[in-house]
Parts: structure tokens; C-alpha cells; sequence
């Protein structure tokens, strides 16, 4: 019963729905009565199934291919299922034990033979690949109260289509929470899938702790990178959490690199209302004192002025603007690595 294709699709805490694409090679012709088939792993003792599928009925000679259509399927043990999911997720390939006990029909002759076999099938390898491919800062955030959207590449390196609903990530680096973002409707096909995210920047948390970010980032930072880790905190269905999923996926911290110039281009095009690609020439053209670099210092220097020059004046001390904080690290960020580039 090779595994061929799919689907896994979570509906509920309690239920999901299955579908598989496999085949029988039976040396003579025979028909099948619909019958059932348990889903279990093979090193449990004692034998405990985590799903029960239903075979239709049906004819078959020689190599057969055989189309389990998708049904709802209730979760008979949840740890079982997380435990396959778990080797699933981390595998280059993963097991699944089957077993079940088919009606045979060979002409008037009838048969019940029982079947246990382990088969093979691709697993995710951690989902090698993911990545942030577009990311942009919005100041002021949008209507939702987030400042941070963009676009995540997924990969699954699997055969079974995997509809997971929707998915909430912390973002750290290092030990520092640079804030979260949620991916929706998450449907993740074999090979690379482009899904759409939103979230929010922790701008308070970055600034007080950029110190502490650029010593995490010190590895990173020497190949022109910064790290950024993933870990799934929530996966909802119609507002439902679903368990199953979110047990494996909090045990998996995720790394992505981004580059810093984009990074710092993202960053400052949110704070300046710039296109990604004027700033990235911006930053890019940094060789010495006098660059395009001081140009958008001395614009920001203006902007911020003019904007202090027109509101009322006040003894009374302010707490510094995290936003004004963080555009000025990104600067120094920004221009620490183009100078780190043209001494090395």
C-alpha cells in the first residue's frame, strides 16, 4: 500500500479529515467488500490505533490503484497521532503502520484475511526552506492594530496535501521576542507555498534590547544576514484550537535569514514612507561620510523638527519614541554593515 498522494485536513480538536491515494498488486483478480483499516504506530504496545479509515469496495487485478475519498475522521488517541505527526514533521521519511481485515471475493470462494504492513512516505524535514520573502513595516498600522505584513514561503516536502487553518508565530532572536505574526487558511501543498501573513512589530521590546539582538546576531550578521526564529504558538480552525497540531509545532523552533539590507529597507521605507528598492540603493550606497545615507538622516532630522517645532512646548520630560529609537538603530545597523563590507 504505497502512499502516492492525499490530504490531511484538521477540522475540529476531535476530527480531521483523510484522504489517500494508494494502490493493491494482487497476483490474481478479486473483488473487495468495503471494509476498514486502522492507522497506528508500530512501536506502541499495546496496539493503539490513532484513526480508522474505510476502504470502499471495489475490483482489483494485478497493480491497482486504489483512491481512499476524503472522509471525517474522529481521533481515537490524540497522543498516538501527535507521536506520527511529531515523526512526521522531523523525517526525510516517515513510517505509518496500517492494518486491517478485508472481505475477499475470488468468484463463489470468500476470504477474510488480516493484513498489518508499515509503509513509507515523505515526511516535512522541518519544513527546510521557510522563509520570509517580502516583508513590510507599515507606520501608522493598519486598521487591525498591526504594523508588520508580508509574505512566508512554506515548503512541504511531503506527498500529503496538509490544511492546517490558521497559524500564530512568535518571532525571537535570540532570546529577545521581536513580536508575532499570523499566516491564514494555510493549505500547504507539495513543494513551496506562498502564504500571505500579518502581525505586529514589538517596537518597545526591540529598541530597549537592540544591544542584545546585535550580540545574538554576531554569526548572522557576518554573512550580511540576521536570523530570525520561528515557533507556532496557535493553530485555529473557525476560532477552534487544534492541539494536535499546535503539540508538535511549539516543540519546533524554525530559522529563517533575512537579509539586513532588506531588513533595514523595510524598516526605514515603513518610517519614511520610501519604496523598498530607493532605500535599498540608499543604504547600498554607502562608502563614506558624505553618501545618500546622510541625505535621508538629514530628511528624517527635518521631518522630525518640523513635527516637534509644531506641537505645543512642555517642560514636562517625555519617554523617548520607540519608533524614533528603532529608525536609528536600523540606520546604524544599516550602515555598520556596508562599512564592515568595504574594509573586509
Amino acid at each position: 500500500m504505497p502512499v502516492e498522494g492525499g490530504g490531511l485536513e484538521c477540522v475540529s480538536a476531535t476530527q480531521v479529515r483523510i484522504a489517500l491515494n494508494t494502490s493493491f498488486d494482487t497476483p490474481i483478480p478479486a473483488r473487495l467488500s468495503e471494509f476498514s483499516i486502522d492507522l497506528y504506530n508500530k512501536d506502541t504496545s499495546p496496539f493503539t490505533p490513532f484513526a480508522n479509515l474505510t476502504i470502499p469496495g471495489q475490483k482489483i487485478n494485478g497493480n491497482t490503484k486504489v483512491m481512499v475519498p476524503w472522509q471525517l475522521v474522529t481521533i481515537e488517541n490524540e497522543s498516538e497521532l501527535v507521536r506520527w505527526f511529531d515523526q512526521m514533521f522531523d523525517s526525510e521519511n516517515a513510517d505509518l503502520s496500517v492494518a486491517g481485515r478485508p472481505t475477499v471475493h475470488l468468484g463463489e470462494l470468500t476470504s477474510n484475511p488480516s493484513f498489518a504492513k508499515t509503509i513509507s512516505l515523505p515526511g516535512l524535514r522541518r519544513l527546510s526552506g521557510l522563509g520570509i520573502t517580502d516583508l513590510k513595516i507599515m507606520f501608522p498600522p493598519d486598521k487591525n492594530g498591526n504594523n508588520m505584513k508580508g509574505t512566508l514561503n512554506i515548503p512541504n516536502a511531503g506527498k500529503l496535501m496538509l490544511n492546517l487553518g490558521n497559524i500564530t508565530f512568535d518571532l525571537f532572536s535570540g532570546t529577545v521576542k521581536l513580536g508575532k505574526i499570523t499566516t491564514y487558511e494555510v493549505v500547504l501543498n507539495h513543494g513551496n507555498n506562498s502564504l500571505n501573513f500579518d502581525g505586529n512589530l514589538d517596537l518597545p521590546n526591540l529598541t530597549r534590547n537592540f544591544g542584545s539582538v546585535l550580540a545574538s546576531e554576531k554569526e548572522a550578521l557576518n554573512r550580511g544576514q540576521v536570523d530570525i526564529n520561528v515557533t507556532a504558538t496557535t493553530v485555529t480552525v473557525h476560532g477552534q484550537r487544534i492541539p494536535y497540531i499546535e503539540k508538535v509545532l511549539s516543540r519546533k523552533p524554525l530559522t529563517t535569514s533575512i537579509s539586513v539590507i532588506s531588513l533595514v529597507s523595510d524598516v526605514l521605507g515603513g518610517f519614511l514612507g520610501a519604496s523598498g528598492t530607493s532605500i535599498v540603493n540608499v543604504v547600498g550606497d554607502v562608502v563614506g561620510n558624505n553618501t545618500f545615507l546622510q541625505h535621508v538622516i538629514n530628511n528624517y532630522n527635518h521631518t522630525l523638527s518640523s513635527k516637534k517645532s509644531s506641537e505645543s512646548t512642555s517642560f514636562a520630560k517625555r519617554a523617548p519614541n520607540p519608533k524614533d529609537a528603532l529608525m536609528w538603530n536600523m540606520l546604524k545597523l544599516g550602515l555598520r554593515m556596508k562599512l564592515n563590507q568595504a574594509t573586509s
